[in-house]
């Protein structure tokens, strides 16, 4: 499973306050051609299918979850 940009308490930790925070925020989201951070919950619905009887026959696959920012 591969993530993009997701919003967490990550991006608290970075030393940045106010308008630097925003700005770096700001910047990430514009590589996202959603235009957004996935949502924890983004990330749990892959996991959920990986763990179903959906996936069965899912093997070695890599799922992006990056609101497209890899392509």
């Amino acid at each position: 499973m591969s993530p993009g940009p997701i919003s967490t308490p990550l991006y608290d930790k970075l030393g940045l306050k106010g308008d630097d925070l925003k700005a770096v925020l700001n910047s990430i989201k514009g590589m996202v051609p959603q235009g957004r951070f996935g949502e924890p919950s983004d990330v749990a619905e892959a996991i959920l299918f990986l763990a179903s009887d959906e996936s069965r026959f899912t093997v070695g696959a890599d799922i992006l979850i990056d609101g497209g920012l890899s392509l």
